[in-house]
């Protein structure tokens, strides 16, 4: 497993990581200057056990995430990619350990503390977009704004990512690639950074008008003139 990480000016551009680097820290946590850990994880273990046979999906991760940076998780299948999001998204805990949110702890965290620290500070794009098939695209959306503190309007959030026109339309009746930015417009509309993607440029969408939506999405969070 590979990290590659690298610092971005802020230009806009709406891809994921012109998401990942729009807004702040929320107010509920210390907002860190720039270059300061995000999060911190120190001697990340996971194993799993699968009957008799023992899975180390990660051993002894150390890993620091920095405010502004664009990072990338490279590696095959089985790598512990996934584990390790999930484990800094608040989604699995690990086996032995630490991980901090600022100054917070999470290893300690029980599901409930877990459950509102994902609600409260982290946005997930799935890989397979976890999409509800009986709710439409604005269903879905409104499904995270309606338990977040000062979020995007759901319909906003959509026409950010060029499907205004969709509103209305469910899962079976998009692409995978407007599914892939209903589950983008999903996490951003919370307004909770950080954002987690797993494995999502299969789908990925980038064109001109994206970019004029970028440069509008940072326009509301008073980030660009």
């Amino acid at each position: 497993m590979i990290v590659k990480r690298e610092w971005r000016a802020r230009e806009p551009s709406f891809t994921l990581r012109a998401m990942m680097e729009a807004g702040e820290i929320p107010a509920s946590g210390a907002a860190p200057v720039a270059g300061e850990p995000v999060f911190r994880a120190r001697g990340i273990t996971k194993v799993y056990l699968m009957g008799e046979v023992e899975v180390r999906a990660l051993q002894a991760v150390d890993l620091d995430l920095l405010r502004g940076e664009f990072v990338v998780i490279l590696g095959p299948s089985g790598s512990g990619k996934s584990t390790l999001l999930n484990i800094l998204g608040g989604l699995d805990v690990p086996t032995s350990g630490k991980v901090h949110f600022l100054d917070h702890d999470l290893s300690v965290d029980d599901e409930e503390a877990l459950t509102r620290f994902r609600r409260e500070h982290v946005g997930f794009v799935f890989q397979f977009y976890n999409l509800i098939p009986s709710l439409t695209a604005i269903e879905n959306v409104a499904l995270i704004t309606e338990i977040a503190d000062a979020p995007m309007a759901p319909g906003d959030a959509l026409r950010m990512v060029g499907l205004g026109h969709r509103l209305d339309h469910f899962p079976a009746q998009l692409s995978g690639g407007e599914q892939q930015r209903v589950a983008i417009a999903r996490a951003s509309a919370s307004w909770s950074p950080p954002r987690w993607a797993g494995a999502w440029t299969g789908s990925r969408w980038t064109s001109a008008p994206a970019r004029g939506r970028g440069r509008a999405l940072r326009r509301a969070r008073g980030r660009d003139p």
